[in-house]
């Protein structure tokens, strides 16, 4: 593999090896190679995303249970979800295999192995603050996509046992002005909280409501 092809494999994926053969050996398939090839940076890779993204949904979302945070950390590396990122490196490309030797060709599987080996990979080339950096990016739009499921949608609690664990001053609701007839009245509302300079606003049917609308968007800010 020349080192043209190896810089873009690079580029690709947001990291330049320190020590190129871990890079070959993570694309070497035991197909290719039955003593030096990447099934023990695999099992490596495995371990490691399991844990960085456990690490990260812990911190992420303090406030879910243990079963929810499995189900979303499940649904972020399962086979599925590896497949697509390794798909988007175009990792297929660069892969060494010996189509004669095998047996069952499962294209998807490979993906998902090497790009775990990929992982195990960068890891001994660096560190696991360096890995957590790049599976942060790698997954930036999923995490944020992540919605959580909140029992009756009482957001303003949530939000108050989120800001008691900060040590964070209670927020506070003010209604700044009601619009409409009294059968079809509309509620405009403001709320500070400490740890953000600017007002949060909503404006809702009713008074209850439209604070709980307020309390989601400053939970989904605290989160990013």
């Amino acid at each position: 593999m020349n080192i043209l092809i190896i810089n873009i494999i690079q580029k690709k994926i947001g990291y330049f090896f320190k020590k190129k053969f871990f890079l070959l050996k993570a694309l070497t398939h035991s197909s290719k190679n039955i003593n030096n090839n990447n099934e023990r940076l695999e099992f490596l890779g495995d371990s490691i995303i399991n844990f960085i993204v456990s690490n990260i949904l812990y911190k992420k979302f303090p406030l879910i249970n243990e079963g929810e945070i499995s189900k979303i950390r499940s649904n972020l590396i399962n086979h599925k979800t590896l497949f697509k990122i390794s798909i988007k490196f175009n990792l297929i490309k660069y892969i060494k295999l010996n189509f004669k030797k095998l047996n069952n060709y499962n294209k998807n599987s490979i993906l998902v192995n090497t790009f775990e080996a990929l992982i195990g990979s960068i890891f001994l080339d660096s560190n696991i603050n360096t890995i957590e950096l790049l599976i942060l990016n790698w997954y930036n739009k999923k995490f944020k996509n992540i919605k959580l499921s909140i029992k009756n949608n009482d957001y303003k609690t949530i939000l108050q046992e989120i800001i008691q664990k900060k040590n964070i001053k209670l927020p506070n609701y003010s209604l700044i002005k009601i619009k409409g007839k009294p059968h079809n009245q509309k509620f405009l509302i403001k709320c500070k909280i400490n740890c953000f300079k600017k007002y949060f606003i909503g404006f809702g049917k009713t008074k209850c409501n439209t604070e709980q609308y307020i309390a989601k968007k400053i939970i989904k800010k605290m989160e990013i």
